[in-house]
């Protein structure tokens, strides 16, 4: 992998963010080298490209690698074509669907290219909801991921049963939280996404692969201030340094959707 840039190492540090990054532990997509063609790859030898773990038959190709992936990348084995709506999987491209702004217009997530996008499920009615963007969890996690990446976009999803455009609006506006509250009151996002709890968070890179499914942070009860992990902060930081993101999945909390019951 590339030296992390000075100015990113700065903002990770301004931001008190202590991660132990680590190289890409997934199956690697081709069989043999794209750098030395035909020859059995090692899989001690792994770099990240567009999303996809990539593995090489020595040290030497992977540099040549990640110096200009470009040279090498028709080498590698066709990525698998987008899906049309289906339950995500991390490690594959989200489903592309369409979801209501609370200003009435369509959001399409695919349009996103380039951008880190997340999805952070909310409930006015749900007291985890209610705790993490009345107390600043939310709003200071956001705070963070805009210190390492102005690429980012967060979207508020409702699917609560009968949500209102204009009562998600007043939910964030209220609580300070600067993200653009989505309706998916008939919960077709919820299902695409396999969204069951009203604090779910999904993590999608620039490539349009999800990243990142579970909760916002290892703090269900709210009760470990700031010695909560946060592993929606975590995992764009992974993205941005094209790491592995880990944890990949955690167990979400919150009220099961109406949607889910």
């Amino acid at each position: 992998m590339k030296t992390i840039p000075l100015a990113l190492a700065v903002a990770l540090g301004a931001v008190g963010i202590a991660l132990a990054f680590q190289e890409d532990d997934r199956a690697p997509v081709n069989k043999t080298c794209p750098v030395m063609k035909g020859k059995p790859i090692k899989e001690d030898f792994m770099s990240v490209y567009e999303g996809r773990p990539i593995a090489f038959c020595c040290g030497k190709c992977k540099k040549l690698w990640d110096a200009d992936p470009s040279e090498y990348a028709r080498n590698l084995p066709p990525a698998e074509p987008p899906k049309a709506a289906g339950t995500a999987q991390v490690g594959k491209i989200a489903p592309d669907i369409e979801v209501k702004d609370t200003d009435g217009s369509f959001v399409r997530f695919s349009e996103f290219k380039d951008q880190v996008v997340i999805l952070q499920w909310i409930d006015p009615s749900c007291p985890a909801s209610e705790r993490l963007a009345a107390t600043g969890v939310t709003a200071a996690a956001l705070k963070k991921i805009k210190a390492v990446t102005e690429k980012s976009f967060h979207f508020s999803v409702c699917s609560a049963a009968g949500a209102k455009a204009d009562a998600v609006a007043a939910f964030l506006a209220e609580r300070k939280v600067e993200s653009r509250g989505l309706v998916d009151a008939d919960g077709k996002a919820a299902k695409a996404f396999g969204v069951r709890n009203s604090s779910h968070v999904i993590v999608i890179d620039g490539n349009g692969a999800v990243r990142y499914s579970g909760a916002i942070d290892n703090d269900p009860d709210g009760k470990k201030g700031d010695k909560a992990v946060n592993y929606m902060v975590n995992a764009v930081v992974a993205i941005v340094q094209g790491k592995k993101v880990s944890p990949e999945m955690t167990k979400p909390y919150g009220t099961v959707t109406k949607q889910a019951k």
